[in-house]
């Protein structure tokens, strides 16, 4: 073991390193500890590896490291941390080097840059690190403006990525001590990412972050933020600033570009720029790329851009009609796209000025094409017409030298036989969906067989059979005919016929293939295979190729019918790189089915998004070397775990639209969708995200047990007053708020459970599996169900009382009893069944699918989401009745003092306000949850979980803890009764008395309806 220099131990479920376990490697170089269950490292443990340059210890659970960890490791020169919920960075020192090559702290959350005197010590080391915290997006990650901090960043960055952070203009980095980075020949401070942050409007360079020398800043990134107004002279500063990345904001000005006179490429896509000032580029003499795409840039009529080197300018989805007003003073322009704009006509010559033009989009416009000479496209190679008005098509205008030609998605009638020599020259050429056939062309005459140079060809949706007859042998051709009733055995034979053995690729999407003939694909040089959108249900890669020697890198057969991919004779694709599966019914991408590890060895890219995969086992993608990309969206995924992606380890991105993925999979993947940001209701480490919601959970929970226990008790204490039936209402209505109450502080506990460790995300399915987390699904189900019913209950009786007050048509005590207690069990059982059939199921199986909050909202499962329609149209129904008859109520109430010749008395307008409340607080507390449930409903993405269980979690409970505070103890009477006479129970709640028959005005304590007129009687 002595001469030993390089040990991997990675995925060993390691948990302790005992403290001698190393002393005798004192030649390790290398040392790999990954994808183990470490949660501290001692003092000293690494140092008898004096000549350890590499150590990784990423994705383990280390949550402490001591002080003196790394201490001899003086030859490190990477160290690898990400992936471990770090609480005391800020204490260990990092080993003392001269010079560090990589330091990587990704999705290192909860990680905290705070100050004290170790790492203060630490700044001593002047260690330089090239690359901190590469393609970092980590929430949690935050600076603390300290001296520390600073010293910290001072001596360490060298290449910064800080998206997705929260930062924003008043939460400022502090980089001040960079000077001895700057002055390093080498060296050059970026500051390149703030990709993702919450800035607004900035006003000065500190707002981004402080600096001493601004010059050394190459490179900026402030995408995808909220930026409405940089101010003029705020980045005066970045003097040699030479890349600038605005898009996805929405700035409307350009101005405070001006004094950035070095700068060569800016990016201002998608924002809100409507006009250009001519005077924001007079001095940007070095710019050499300007993206401008997704505005509302109308009218260009300066020369805005003479004073530039703009060699490539986007312009596409804008509204610009004018092409040479976009072109004056362009003399160096190669590269312009104009596509998804107004532009209806080209001039004669309109290019000429511009020798070097070589690539020209003007797709998806209103161009005709029919009556230009000389366009002036003297050079051009690359010409895109996608997507025009272009019918007769004159190819005079365009250049001898044209190799590419796109006129897709056009109505063409007729071609002029001035094209005849474009045909002959073009290396690519697109004309599907231009109704040729329709038109009466003679695809074979009048194009093909006049086609010489050309190897890619697209001849998709122009309802040609694929007869090849007369048409010149190409060599290497990429062919799509998609779309198109073509007979595949007969065609295929006719193409080898023509093309050989030289075919490179083909498509041939959407032309209702059933079955593929035996070695229908079997072209030596084959290397693109699409056959998406057919009707496979079988697919045996034998029938590509027979041979081990293949050189096919792209496969696609994307919504099909297939169950898997098979071969009937062991051979190994070793050069497909791109695999398309997605919108089949595969149920397993690592098993018998589908042996992507045995068929496809070096695979890059895997999409099996919309298929039926619920299980990826543990090290799924071993052996997968090479595997960077993996697509899973729409998929079950209810069996995963973060083993399941131990083994590629290339693999950087995973998509997905499974909840809580994104914190279960290893710390070296960079992109994963969806990520449980901190600022959703749940995250990665806590079921309940911040302090805030947490704190919100108990105080709403108090308040509703509480509140409704005095309610209860108030009313006990003054039933004797008041119609016994009605206080019954009441009383249930409390219970089913105090019930709520329960269930808020299940969730508050289960918070505490599962949140101890920070770790929610990777144990949220034990939470999910709970019996409490059932428990509280039917709590909250039937405390809103019931709370609906009681009110509309309320309601009629009310409505009775007031419309036939002589008639004694109120509710007897007994129908009180059996309307209530037929509610109650009601509302159980249909909450109850489909919880039932949640038990120890997986997600897609369980009525609250994901939902941490326990809530229904399973609109994937037939049966679930019949359930969840039927729920919402009754509570919607309940509320039309209780909203109507209060209406009608309160309309008849009018009515009655018009009668009388009384004017509206006090007590009437609080009436009147009062009902005014009871309507709009609970309809308020409910209008969220149906609005998210309805769009869930309408829409093919589902029901949004994220959002629901903040509704869940405020909207709800609010009602239920502030009812009894608005309606009842809030009450001048109420009030009175609790606190002063609290067991006078024959407190009476008339101002004088009234003779028996006669109308008086009541003023009803509850927690829902508090004012009606009603005649003197009692229950039964």
């Amino acid at each position: 073991m002595a001469t030993t220099s390089t040990l991997r131990l990675t995925f060993n479920n390691i948990s302790v390193i005992n403290a001698t376990a190393f002393e005798d490697l004192y030649n390790l170089t290398s040392l790999d500890l990954a994808g183990n269950k470490l949660t501290l490292l001692d003092s000293l443990i690494f140092q008898p590896l004096i000549k350890l340059q590499d150590l990784r210890l990423q994705t383990n659970k280390l949550s402490f490291i001591d002080t003196g960890a790394f201490s001899g490791l003086n030859k490190l020169q990477l160290l690898q941390l990400s992936g471990n919920p770090i609480r005391n960075f800020y204490e260990f020192q990092l080993p003392a080097v001269a010079f560090m090559d990589f330091l990587g702290l990704s999705r290192s959350y909860p990680l905290k840059l705070h100050g004290n005197g170790n790492l203060a010590k630490a700044k001593k080391n002047s260690v330089v690190i090239k690359v901190l915290l590469r393609r970092l997006q980590n929430p949690y990650f935050y600076f603390n403006d300290s001296d520390a901090n600073k010293s910290f960043l001072g001596n360490f960055i060298h290449k910064s990525n800080l998206s997705y952070n929260k930062l924003h203009e008043k939460n400022t980095l502090n980089f001040s001590t960079l000077d001895h980075l700057v002055h390093l020949a080498v060296f050059v401070f970026y500051v390149s990412d703030l990709t993702g942050n919450r800035y607004r409007n900035i006003e000065s360079a500190a707002n981004f972050f402080t600096l001493n020398n601004y010059n050394s800043v190459l490179s900026l990134n402030v995408s995808s933020n909220a930026l409405y107004n940089i101010h003029l002279d705020a980045l005066e500063p970045f003097a040699k600033l030479q890349s600038l990345m605005l898009q996805y904001n929405n700035l409307q000005k350009l101005d405070f570009i001006r004094p950035l006179s070095q700068l060569i490429v800016l990016s201002l896509t998608s924002n809100s720029i409507k006009a250009i000032n001519v005077k924001d580029f007079a001095k940007l003499a070095s710019l050499k790329e300007l993206y401008l795409d997704h505005n509302e840039i109308g009218t260009l009529n300066e020369n805005y851009f003479m004073n530039t080197k703009l060699n490539s300018l986007y312009l596409q989805h804008n509204q610009i009609s004018d092409v040479n007003a976009v072109l004056k003073g362009l003399k160096n322009i190669r590269i312009i796209y104009l596509s998804d704009n107004a532009i209806e006509t080209l001039k004669n010559k309109s290019f000429s000025l511009y020798p070097n033009l070589r690539i020209l989009d003007l797709s998806n416009n209103a161009v005709t094409l029919s009556d230009q000479e000389d366009l002036g496209l003297t050079f051009l190679e690359e010409l895109n017409l996608a997507g025009n008005e272009i019918t007769y098509l004159n190819c005079s205008g365009l250049p001898p030298v044209l190799r590419s030609l796109t006129l897709a998605n056009n109505n063409i009638v007729k071609f002029d036989p001035n094209c005849d020599r474009l045909f002959y020259q073009v290396t690519k050429i697109d004309i599907s969906y231009t109704n040729l056939i329709a038109n009466g062309i003679d695809l074979q005459k009048d194009f093909l067989d006049k086609l010489n140079l050309v190897n890619d060809l697209k001849l998709a949706g122009n309802n040609w059979p694929g007869i090849l007859e007369g048409m010149a042998a190409i060599i290497n051709l990429k062919l799509d005919i998609s779309d198109n009733p073509v007979i595949l055995d007969t065609f295929i034979r006719d193409l080898y016929d023509r093309v050989g053995q030289f075919l490179i690729g083909i498509q041939l999407n959407k032309c209702n293939i059933s079955t593929i003939p035996t070695k229908a694909f079997t072209f030596d040089d084959l290397r693109v295979l699409s056959l998406n959108d057919n009707n496979l249900r079988e697919f045996d890669m034998f029938d590509v190729s027979g041979k081990d020697v293949n050189v096919l890198t792209e496969l696609s057969v994307a919504n099909n019918k297939l169950k898997g991919i098979k071969s009937s004779l062991l051979i190994r694709y070793v050069y497909l790189k791109k695999l398309n599966i997605s919108g089949n019914q595969i149920v397993g991408i690592c098993g018998a089915n589908l042996d992507i590890v045995e068929l496809f060895p070096n695979i890059r890219e895997i999409d099996a998004s919309g298929n039926n995969i619920e299980k990826l086992k543990e090290r799924c993608f071993k052996g997968l070397s090479n595997l960077q990309k993996l697509d899973l969206r729409m998929n079950l995924l209810a069996y995963i775990s973060r083993e399941s992606f131990f083994g590629p380890p290339q693999l950087v991105e995973t998509l997905t639209n499974r909840p809580y993925f994104c914190c279960m999979i290893p710390a070296k993947i960079v992109t994963c969708e969806p990520s449980m940001m901190s600022d959703t209701l749940s995250s990665c480490r806590h079921l309940l995200a911040h302090i805030s919601l947490q704190s919100f959970v108990w105080v709403v929970g108090c308040l509703a047990f509480f509140g409704n226990i005095m309610v209860m008790l108030y009313n006990h204490y003054t039933k004797d007053t008041l119609g016994k039936a009605y206080i019954l209402l009441i009383n249930n209505l409390a219970v089913s708020d105090f019930i709520m109450s329960i269930y808020l502080f299940i969730i508050a506990f289960a918070n505490s459970v599962y949140s101890s460790q920070d770790q929610y995300g990777q144990r949220s399915e034990d939470w999910l599996e709970n019996p409490l987390c059932i428990l509280s699904c039917i709590l909250v189900t039937t405390s809103s169900l019931v709370s609906v019913f009681l009110m509309m209950i309320i309601s009629i009786d009310r409505f009775i009382i007031i419309i036939y007050s002589n008639k004694r048509k109120q509710l007897s005590m007994a129908a009180t009893r059996a309307i209530i207690s037929s509610t109650w069990l009601a509302s159980f059982l249909f909450v109850l069944i489909p919880a039932l059939y949640s038990i120890n199921q997986p997600g897609h199986l369980r009525l609250y699918t994901y939902n941490s909050m326990c809530m229904p909202s399973n609109y994937e499962n037939p049966s679930y989401r019949l359930w969840m329609i039927t729920y919402i149209v009754i509570t919607i129904i309940a509320w039309i009745i209780t909203c109507s008859l209060y209406i009608a109520a309160f309309i008849s109430i009018r009515n009655t003092h018009k009668a009388a010749r009384r004017s509206v008395t006090n007590e009437n307008k609080v009436l009147a306000i009062r009902l005014s409340i009871i309507l709009l607080t609970d309809l308020i507390c409910w209008l969220p949850y149906y609005v998210v449930n309805n769009f869930g409903f309408v829409t093919s993405k589902g029901v949004d979980v994220i959002t629901l269980q903040f509704v869940g979690i405020f909207a709800l409970p609010i009602n239920s803890a502030l009812n009894p505070f608005l309606y009842t103890i809030t009450s001048t009477t109420v009030f009175k009764g609790l606190f002063i006479h609290p067991i006078n129970k024959s407190t009476s709640f008339t101002n004088k008395p009234q003779k028996r028959g006669q109308k008086r005005l009541w003023r009803v304590p509850s927690s829902k309806v508090l004012t009606v007129e009603q005649v003197d009687s009692h229950d039964d």
